[in-house]
């Protein structure tokens, strides 16, 4: 005597070619599969998790190097900023009010009576390099900023005078020094 299968598909039966297989060989085979997709879901879940946290990683890096652009950009706008105030106070200049400030001098080394209301030119001076190292000081700026100015002296040429000031801004990123610095010359006659 041979068992016979029936499947029913809608409103047809049919016979299974293969009598042997039984309805349950057949249950376990759909309980197999279901073990199957259970393990590609663990290991979808698993892909999905690194790419994740991949794309964590590189946020970080991108604000880690974001941070670094605007510490870099905050150093050149600080070094612009005191070659504009230099080149406006010629009187400073040709005193030597901006010939050297070490980077050990902190904003409160320099005294600048009632600037801005009314001042002399040295006055002025001093005024600007207390706002310029004010505004290094800032950690919101740069952390631990330090500034300097030096002065190259170069011999008079005809009617017109050349400065060379050396200004340098430096700051820790990231537990390293970093360095921006910039030659300028300025030239007024006298």
């Amino acid at each position: 005597m041979s068992v016979v299968n029936y499947y029913h598909c809608g409103k047809h039966s049919m016979t299974h070619p293969n009598p042997t297989i039984s309805r349950h060989s057949l249950e376990t085979r759909s309980n197999h599969e279901r073990g199957f997709s259970l393990l590609e879901v663990l290991i979808a879940l698993l892909v999905l998790s690194v790419g994740l946290l991949g794309i964590a990683g590189l946020q970080t890096v991108s604000l880690r190097f974001n941070h670094q652009s605007y510490e870099r950009s905050q150093a050149t706008l600080l070094i612009s900023e005191i070659i504009e105030k230099i080149s406006a106070n010629p009187v400073a200049t040709r005193a030597g009010t901006f010939d050297s400030i070490p980077s050990s001098a902190t904003s409160g080394s320099f005294a600048y009576g009632s600037c801005p209301a009314s001042c002399t030119a040295t006055q002025l001076a001093n005024y600007d390099l207390f706002r310029w190292k004010s505004a290094i000081e800032d950690p919101r700026k740069l952390a631990q900023g330090t500034g300097t100015i030096s002065r190259e002296f170069t011999p008079m040429v005809g009617a017109a005078t050349q400065h060379v000031f050396n200004i340098t801004v430096t700051w820790v990123e990231n537990g390293m020094g970093m360095t921006q610095a910039m030659r300028v010359r300025t030239q007024r006659t006298q």
